[in-house]
């Protein structure tokens, strides 16, 4: 289509990124109980968040990843993502 244009995701990933940048002091203040879930298989937010997230949250454990899971893993594998959430919340 011409003068169409369409986000890559190299855009989408760099407008993400400032974002991320720009709610870093506020992560780092955070001081709750943190699980950081994430799916190897994400194609719009890769595994590497999950670790920067859990370098940046004090006291956060090392993210748990899902082996393939998608955006959706909540839904598309309620019943481990459910264990995993009950266990974190039971040992809060």
């Amino acid at each position: 289509m011409a003068g169409c244009q369409y986000l890559s995701i190299d855009r989408v990933e760099a407008a993400l990124s400032t974002r991320r940048q720009s709610n870093e002091p506020q992560l780092r203040e955070l001081r709750a109980p943190t699980l950081i879930v994430w799916g190897t298989d994400d194609v719009y937010f890769p595994v590497k968040w999950a670790h920067w997230l859990a370098e940046t949250i004090p006291g956060a454990k090392p993210p748990v990843e899902l082996e393939g899971a998608r955006i959706f893993f909540p839904e598309e594998r309620a019943d481990e993502f459910n264990r995993l959430l009950r266990g974190h919340l039971l040992a809060t």
